[in-house]
């Protein structure tokens, strides 16, 4: 549907054909077009885009007016529509400063126009998503939010990626190369990208909610699951966590936590079984 300069695409059957109301129905996934700059993004939430404002600004392509784009993921990367699925039925995108105004301080500090290009651009694009918790590292990140990390001139290329759920003795954050990771006694990058740990979460709920069986492994009993006999799920673009797709099964290989603080014993498996073609993939690749 064409909105203004944007045109939305529907991602799911809904009734939304003719017009684009201020009440979305819940889970319905949303790609927009921006039809003058040739960008798109998503639009991530059915309940956040039901308080979307509507200005009355006209355009040279429509009369209508434009919708406000607060929530909207503008990722780098490409999502699975798994993903795309998950960030709008699972996910809120709650308002989030931008960082635009601390541009010239951080500057003055010493620190490289290409590091604060990419704390104010991570901000632009995934600020203020607030994710359901993993069953992993404490929850992971309850909100994407940017920021310098203490010490900074010291850390160049590494900025805080989110707010933690509980206190830590760890940090996540983003690498030089764009890795989504943890930093505690050492910097262990878990996924290389912040999209990968997004494809993470949401193939954990869709495993855990089509496996007629989960099992929990831990410690050295990890090694003993039959990986090498199985496929690796690239989406989820994995580094210290890795997921592997067989027959009938899904196996998530979780090491952040053993590599970052030496502790071999803290390494986790989940193997989840019984699943159909569907619960293998779903709309991943």
């Amino acid at each position: 549907m064409l909105f203004g300069t944007y045109r939305f695409l529907l991602q799911q059957d809904s009734p939304l054909r003719e017009q684009l109301p201020l009440s979305w129905p819940i889970g319905i996934c949303v790609r927009w077009e921006d039809l003058s700059s040739n960008r798109s993004g998503l639009l991530i939430n059915a309940r956040s885009a039901a308080r979307a404002s509507v200005r009355a600004e006209p355009s040279s392509r429509s009369t209508v007016g434009r919708v406000d784009l607060q929530p909207v993921i503008d990722s780098f990367e490409p999502l699975t529509r798994r993903a795309e699925w998950f960030i709008a039925a699972r996910c809120v995108r709650v308002e989030c400063p931008q960082l635009e105004e601390y541009r010239d301080p951080w500057l003055e500090i010493g620190l490289p126009a290409t590091q604060v290009d990419r704390v104010v651009e991570f901000q632009r694009r995934w600020g203020g998503l607030v994710l359901p918790p993993s069953l992993d590292y404490e929850g992971g990140p309850k909100m994407l939010r940017a920021d310098m990390p203490g010490g900074a001139l010291q850390r160049i290329g590494w900025f805080e990626a989110g707010t933690q759920r509980v206190s830590m003795a760890c940090e996540f954050m983003i690498g030089p190369a764009g890795e989504f990771g943890i930093d505690g006694d050492r910097w262990v990058p878990l996924h290389a990208s912040i999209e990968g740990w997004i494809e993470s979460l949401a193939l954990a709920d869709h495993a855990a909610c089509n496996a007629k069986q989960i099992n929990t492994i831990r410690g050295d009993e990890i090694d003993e699951l039959p990986v090498s006999a199985f496929e690796p799920v690239t989406e989820i673009r994995g580094l210290a966590d890795t997921w592997w797709r067989g027959p009938d099964s899904l196996i998530a290989i979780y090491t952040g936590e053993a590599e970052c603080f030496g502790a071999p014993r803290l390494r986790v498996a989940r193997v989840y079984a019984g699943l159909d073609k569907w619960g293998l993939s779903g709309w991943g690749r």
